[in-house]
């Protein structure tokens, strides 16, 4: 522009109906901005709602422990506080049982102590409780119960089903087995607790699940493995509880750890066993991974898939419930079934002179039985007989 140029005239009227035009877009701008911060507020509050819901969801439907379960009953923490000067306090909570979670309850809880005042009771290193959840389950409604053992068909393929002309007699087919009666154990201990622990939901907790659970569900594992059946559940290394697959021909003595499993497992699979599993001894599983040949070269490679604890293709399963040198394999799930009659019972009483001394007497207990319905389904061993 030159020095001596004219300014150009703008006109108050224009200029004022521009400010107002360009005063009318930023408003509409504006307006629809507060409307996308309302309608994202109101969608971040209903995700925010939504994860809540979905926190209480998983809280509510979580599994837990016979202890967490226990002080989350609302009678139980309604009954805390009559316990103090009430010679006839008295409390019990039937729990439907859950090995699983009460067993993975325990490294769990021994990590996360917040207080000493909260340790309870200092323990010694437990065993994996695994053999209850082998099993199927069936729940009974009395104290006996009647039950069907079941044997292979008599028939084959040549003597059973056929077919049939028109008007003649169909073949039949006969299936060994036998109706058994067996009768509900009662499984219990019980012990003192101070009033001043029962009002410790947290050494509640640790004590119902670490010691009084724990200890009853030892016995049931070791006893469906090797309890006797009298006054006991009758295990699974008792006759009548299994199928002798080892004898006869193929074993020979001298044959190792590994060719028993093997020669089994080929057995049972020619006996249309499938999803078979083994248990053992942690010694002898050591046994297996320790196995060489005369060059002293490891044996394990393509036999032994040590990530995955297999044998052949073969779950293993350590437990030590399981007697050293000896061996079940088979269809457990098939082969036994826990017969229950009721879960875990929790009972708070007093008695004798508990109320003197701030004590009451709690009880631990379990009502249940083992079957084995399908014996086929089963082996047993003894790896010293071949080795």
């Amino acid at each position: 522009m030159s020095e001596n140029a004219t300014p150009a005239v703008v006109n108050e009227a224009d200029l004022n109906a521009s400010i107002e035009k360009l005063s009318g877009l930023v408003s509409e701008k504006t307006a629809a901005t507060n409307e996308r911060i309302a309608a994202m507020e109101k969608e971040l509050s209903a995700l925010q709602q939504a994860a809540a819901g979905r926190e209480e969801l998983v809280k509510t439907f979580a599994p837990k422990t016979f202890g967490a379960r226990l002080v989350s009953d609302k009678t139980f923490q309604n009954f805390k506080p009559t316990i103090a000067g009430n010679r006839h306090a008295n409390f019990r909570l039937e729990l439907t049982a859950a090995p699983e979670t009460t067993q993975a309850s325990n490294s769990a809880s021994r990590t996360s102590l917040a207080a000493p005042t909260e340790l309870g009771l200092v323990t010694d290193p437990r065993q994996i409780l695994n053999i209850e959840r082998l099993f199927g389950r069936l729940t009974v409604g009395g104290n006996a119960y009647q039950y069907v053992k079941y044997g292979f068909a008599t028939t084959d393929t040549a003597t059973g089903p056929a077919i049939v002309a028109e008007g003649a007699a169909k073949p039949e087919s006969n299936y060994t087995g036998s109706i058994q009666t067996g009768t509900i154990k009662t499984i219990a201990h019980w012990t003192k607790m101070t009033e001043q622990m029962i009002a410790d939901d947290a050494n509640i907790v640790s004590f119902i699940n670490d010691d009084m659970t724990y200890q009853l569900n030892k016995v049931i594992d070791y006893q469906l493995v090797r309890g006797t059946g009298s006054g006991q559940l009758k295990g699974l290394n008792q006759s009548g509880n299994y199928t002798d697959y080892i004898t006869g021909s193929g074993f020979t003595t001298g044959d190792t750890v590994i060719d028993l499993i093997l020669k089994v497992k080929s057995k049972m699979e020619a006996a249309n066993i499938t999803n078979i599993a083994l248990l053992l001894n942690p010694a002898d599983w050591c046994k297996v991974l320790c196995s060489k040949n005369v060059n002293k070269d490891y044996l394990i490679p393509g036999i032994v898939d040590i990530p995955t604890q297999r044998i052949w293709g073969i779950p293993v399963i350590l437990s030590g419930s399981v007697e050293a040198g000896k061996f079940h394999m088979g269809n457990f799930y098939e082969g036994g079934k826990i017969i229950e009659r009721s879960g875990i019972a929790v009972e708070l009483d007093r008695e004798q002179d508990d109320f003197t001394k701030n004590l009451m007497t709690l009880r631990v207990e379990r009502r249940l039985d083992f079957a084995v319905v399908q014996p086929k389904a089963l082996a047993y061993g003894n790896f010293a007989d071949y080795s």
